[in-house]
């Protein structure tokens, strides 16, 4: 059923849905009943060899990504409880701004903590907790690590080897924005004005209204 089924008829169904996901979620029952779904690969470079080299679209059931999102808010609460006890340190922004040790965008996570065995210790325990609860396991070989051109070699190796995933230099952007900002923040957000720029003075941007302009952006 699609998810509009269940929002026009939620005063039907609401009770019997909410009752099965809380089940699952506490263990006494399974996923195998609507744990199927149906997966597009579509090729990520021109002549595919492997599995990691295909993009994977899913049609999951919408009572399967219910209960998948409220492990997801679970998750968070793990991890902002970890920072609480010490034993995550996040990352901030400022020196007045809040830390943050993770931030979760569709299909992607970004995790952010210090560079360090103990800390790589709790994410591996985190990630446990994670997959026993959910049923699904953490893809390391999409995983990777980012270190600051300041973390000694040597750590970075021996984290990486921990935690068994991809040592990778510090992506140059993610959602069309860099990932590592200097002091000129003109320069940062440059790329975003010329990009809208350029949509709003192409072919199309130009026979569209003004309210049609706001959609383009």
């Amino acid at each position: 059923m699609p998810s509009l089924f269940y929002q026009r008829y939620w005063d039907i169904v609401g009770q019997d849905v909410s009752d099965l996901c809380l089940r699952v979620l506490n263990g006494s029952d399974g996923v195998n009943e609507f744990n199927h779904t149906l997966v597009a690969l579509i090729p990520k470079v021109c002549s595919p060899t492997r599995i990691s080299e295909y993009r994977p679209i899913s049609l999951c059931n919408v009572l399967y990504k219910i209960i998948s999102k409220t492990l997801a808010n679970i998750l968070k609460k793990v991890l902002l409880e970890a920072e609480r006890g010490s034993r995550l340190q996040g990352v901030s922004i400022a020196h007045s701004a809040p830390s943050i040790n993770h931030l979760f965008f569709a299909k992607d996570s970004l995790l952010f903590c210090n560079a360090g065995t103990t800390e790589a210790l709790e994410l591996k325990c985190i990630f446990g907790v994670y997959e026993a609860a959910s049923r699904q396991k953490v893809n390391l070989e999409k995983s990777a690590l980012c270190f600051s051109p300041s973390t000694p070699r040597v750590l970075q190796e021996g984290i990486r080897q921990f935690l068994n995933v991809s040592l990778v230099p510090c992506h140059e952007r993610y959602l069309g924005l860099p990932t590592i900002v200097g002091k000129d923040k003109k320069k940062l957000f440059r790329t975003v004005k010329d990009r809208v720029w350029n949509k709003m003075n192409g072919w199309q941007g130009k026979l569209l209204s003004k309210a049609g302009k706001e959609v383009l952006i």
